[in-house]
C-alpha cells in the first residue's frame, strides 16, 4: 500500500504514520520500494516477527466475531 491508504486505514495523520513506517522498515518489519515520488510499503509475512504480527491481529479478528 501507499502511505496515503495506510494513514486512511488507520486514521492516523502523515507524519504519525511515516513515522511509524520509517521504525518498521529499520526493523525489517516493513519493506519500502520507491517508484519515483510514490512509496509502496510491504508487510514481512516471511520474518518471523511479521508472522508473528500477523497471527496476533488474526486472533483478535476471531475474537470479535464470537
Amino acid at each position: 500500500m501507499n502511505i496515503s491508504e495506510i494513514t486512511r486505514r488507520t486514521s492516523l495523520n502523515h507524519t504519525t504514520t511515516s513515522a511509524h513506517l520509517k521504525k518498521l522498515c529499520e526493523l525489517g518489519i516493513v519493506e519500502e520500494k520507491r517508484f519515483g515520488r510514490i512509496r509502496i510499503f510491504r508487510f514481512m509475512k516471511e520474518d518471523p516477527r511479521g508472522w508473528a504480527i500477523q497471527t496476533l491481529f488474526e486472533s483478535f479478528k476471531k475474537g470479535s466475531k464470537a
